[in-house]
């Protein structure tokens, strides 16, 4: 017999602990059809990591015990039942969405006019970031993009990073570094090769990781990070996301897992970033398609992504570089900080798909990071230099930066 303890996260995603009387690897739990666990965040097993393999409301631990911890979505955000117990979940304060993965509020927000840059105006990279070292760092970019469509180009990413004059700001060395850590990022969003768990790359200021080291896929024999920017949306989750709150999905419309460099999901993104983009959240709430073939749209929501702060999110560029966009991005990140979490690019992770934190840094992180450094030292910079002041050990960074330091 299995017996739920507690659960504790927010409206969308929660940790549960069970206990079963006798020691075992497989629990079969009655729930709710609102309950969809994550096999992805792996579970534990009497307080030690262990792989889960999830089969609907059956999970087989990799390790037997008694005492089991399991993340969870809860699909629509309500009430659910595990093991006979009804458990009510956080309601999101204000209309604002704590999903744990590209989260934002409920309500579109704008960036200010004093935010926004002029696209006539040359952006500082464009010194140093040249037409010579895209062609170098994308050799297999618009590889198998949607309906054939070959969005990446230099101009489109110069023209677009014009209207973000705050990101990839400051010297040259912050710059290099900050386009690195974005660069990094897309990598595992979009790119057409990732990192292997277990093997030889072992990646400086990484180590609590899932196996030893990471290897390179074998199919060829060019490193992953040359394989960036090969597609336009997320590639086997053709599917829209169901829960959300604020903007019900559309007749007709898919909010993918991922469009756009960094994959924007969920309603509430779509029309935050069409409220900056088109002065309309309904642009594209109706047209989603047009993050994942427009040019344009491809990087400016990567860009738009990485710069706002949403709910209670710290944005992106504050959380890798310390430097907030306005005053609610400083609230945010310093009720972060004051708990002990470092910036750099393992807050910057937990801010665009957390659930690669606070768990051993799994393939999908040693892509982020190795993409990191090797975009970083084709810019001419060391790893000594990558790593200064920038925490990359996403196992002690908070899986969930909405909640982490909220008083």
């Amino acid at each position: 017999m299995v017996t739920f303890i507690s659960s504790e996260g927010t409206q969308w995603y929660v940790k549960m602990t069970l206990v079963s009387e006798e020691k075992t690897r497989t629990l079969n739990l009655d729930c709710s059809d609102n309950v969809a666990f994550d096999t992805r965040s792996g579970g534990s097993v009497d307080g030690a990591w262990s792989e889960v393999a999830v089969f609907g409301h059956s999970l087989r631990f990799a390790k037997e015990g008694k005492t089991f911890t399991i993340s969870a979505n809860i699909t629509d955000g309500k009430a659910f039942t595990v093991c006979g117990e009804t458990v009510g979940t956080p309601e999101a304060s204000s209309g604002e969405s704590n999903q744990p993965h590209e989260g934002g509020s409920g309500e579109a927000v704008e960036i200010s006019d004093e935010e926004k840059g002029d696209p006539l105006v040359r952006h500082p990279l464009e010194s140093w970031f040249t037409r010579c070292v895209w062609d170098e760092l994308f050799p297999h970019a618009n590889h198998q993009c949607f309906e054939g469509v070959k969005p990446y180009s230099y101009e489109s990413f110069v023209k677009n990073v014009r209207y973000f004059p705050g990101f990839a700001s400051g010297e040259e060395k912050e710059q290099k570094k900050e386009l690195a850590a974005l660069f990094g990022m897309a990598l595992q969003e979009v790119g057409g090769k990732s990192l292997r768990d277990g093997g030889p790359i072992v990646l400086k200021g990484l180590t609590r990781t899932k196996a030893y080291g990471f290897s390179e896929a074998s199919w060829t024999e060019e490193p992953s990070h040359k394989w960036n920017l090969a597609f336009s949306s997320e590639q086997g989750h053709e599917r829209s996301r169901v829960y959300d709150t604020g903007y019900p999905l559309k007749p007709n419309q898919k909010y993918f897992s991922g469009a756009g460099i960094l994959q924007l999901s969920y309603p509430v993104n779509y029309a935050r970033f069409s409220q900056f983009y088109y002065g309309d959240k309904e642009v594209l709430l109706n047209n989603s398609d047009r993050v994942r073939k427009d040019p344009d749209l491809v990087v400016a929501s990567a860009l738009f992504y990485w710069m706002a702060q949403a709910g209670t999110r710290p944005s992106c560029h504050c959380c890798f570089t310390g430097n907030p966009v306005n005053d609610t991005d400083k609230a945010c990140y310093e009720r972060i900080t004051n708990l002990g979490y470092k910036k750099g690019l393992a807050m910057a992770i937990a801010a665009v798909n957390g659930i690669e934190c606070a768990i051993p840094a799994d393939y999908r992180v040693g892509t982020r990071v190795n993409g990191y450094f090797e975009y970083g030292k084709a810019f001419g910079l060391t790893e000594d230099e990558l790593l200064e002041d920038c925490f990359v050990e996403t196992a002690e960074m908070a899986g969930n930066l909405h909640t982490a330091g909220i008083a």
